[in-house]
């Protein structure tokens, strides 16, 4: 075996080695039993899956959404993990963690590991954070990208010897995550406060005595076009081409934001296909966390050709019955989210359909009135909405300060390669 160097990177410290992860754990597969055996579910065997672990605010998972009975974890290959496991979630995202508090098991949707006598959990927990960039570069797929237990098997891992130094670097590593986590959770608390205003002004509209004689409409009845789903590209198309609204656009107001969008490199036909258009309006259709899907914006003017991507759903309103601005904010807040939310669907990723889209019931006034409340709505919200963008992007700077605090401990080491 040699090493890579680039000029960049330091060695690594005396007594530390570069480790399989194979060979320091065992690598164990999820499954999922029949969800048409009713005898199989609501038992009390833990059994994890991917929106249990974007739920999370610490590094250990003690409980589960949904359990399974002994019979069925005997019917599927899911096997029992021992509290102190590593989970790994290796699709719908490559890369989320946790470490099992209690006894569990885990859908197919997760690679986890089982330390063996010398590693420690925690140390194994903030390393494999650490590298989750690597794991998503060489995951693949189709409808969702996947790391594989033989990808798993052969990566190398920086480890000291001696467990006692393992636990040391957790234990440092854990206490300034820690610090990390609470200004998190301040920012999350500051972003929800300023949330809730906008519920508030939500209420003040929909549920005034004007409102209760508005017409209530199918969005079918609403819209020229749609729903659609947008492009899906393999991750080697991002990066370039044309701008592209993703899932992530669509949580920052009431209108899509140009400067933000990310790039797709798509070819004539998916241009011509997935074109946005102005007036576009956006619904989130599928998300890890089960509050995002259905989140809702639209794109008031393209400074460039924009395409839109596969977990997005697009309507175009009928701009004689609904003004597109009116309907994104509609579907913000208050009556219009709980409808969304009861038609969502559970599973790996929360989802609605086209068909959930098509009914989704809409109060109508006349367009004067739509652009009233608008008018309403943006002199009220501007200044929320201010307060929400720098709440959000001091959101991002807490959570880049994790990247930093793992790259001190772990940055800079080039893993072996085989000769």
């Amino acid at each position: 075996m040699k090493t890579k160097t680039d000029g960049t990177t330091r060695p690594l410290p005396p007594g530390w080695q570069w480790k399989k992860l194979g060979i320091v754990s065992q690598i164990i597969n999820g499954s999922t039993p029949s969800t048409n055996a009713p005898e199989y579910w609501d038992g009390d065997i833990l059994w994890a899956t991917p929106t249990d672990i974007g739920k999370l605010s610490t590094i250990e998972i003690f409980d589960t959404e949904r359990k399974i009975t002994k019979a069925g974890l005997d019917s599927c290959s899911a096997t029992m993990l021992p509290a102190g496991a590593v989970l790994l979630t290796s699709r719908a995202p490559v890369g989320n963690l946790a470490i099992a508090g209690n006894p569990l098991c885990t859908n197919q949707g997760f690679k986890s590991f089982v330390p063996n006598g010398g590693v420690d959990n925690r140390y194994l927990f903030f390393v494999l954070q650490h590298y989750v960039p690597a794991f998503q570069k060489v995951s693949h797929g189709n409808t969702f990208t996947e790391i594989t237990k033989e990808m798993l098997q052969d990566f190398y891992l920086p480890m000291p010897l001696d467990l006692k130094e393992q636990r040391k670097i957790a234990d440092h590593i854990e206490a300034q995550v820690a610090e990390a986590q609470r200004l998190s959770q301040a920012a999350k608390k500051q972003v929800e406060a300023l949330h809730s205003l906008i519920s508030a002004l939500h209420r003040e509209i929909f549920t005034s005595s004007e409102a209760k004689n508005w017409s209530i409409q199918p969005l079918s009845e609403l819209i020229k076009s749609g729903p659609s789903n947008g492009i899906f590209k393999s991750p080697e198309y991002f990066g370039k081409g044309n701008r592209l609204v993703n899932v992530s656009d669509l949580y920052l107001g009431l209108e899509v934001n140009q400067v933000r969008l990310g790039r797709v490199d798509a070819n004539a036909d998916e241009q011509e296909r997935y074109l946005v258009c102005e007036g576009d309006v956006f619904f989130c259709r599928s998300s890890l966390k089960f509050e995002g899907v259905g989140k809702c914006c639209y794109i008031a003017k393209t400074e460039e050709p924009t395409l839109f991507e596969c977990h997005v759903i697009r309507v175009r309103p009928d701009t004689e019955k609904i003004r597109p601005d009116y309907l994104a904010f509609y579907f913000q807040a208050g009556d219009a989210r709980k409808y969304i939310l009861r038609a969502a669907k559970l599973g790996t990723m929360t989802t609605i359909n086209h068909d959930d889209v098509r009914g989704f019931p809409v109060p109508i006034p006349s367009l004067e009135v739509q652009k009233t409340v608008v008018e309403m709505v943006i002199q009220k919200s501007e200044q929320i909405l201010a307060l929400q963008a720098k709440a959000e992007q001091q959101l991002e700077a807490i959570n880049a300060l994790r990247h930093a605090i793992l790259q001190e401990a772990f940055g800079g080491f080039v893993a072996p390669v085989e000769d």
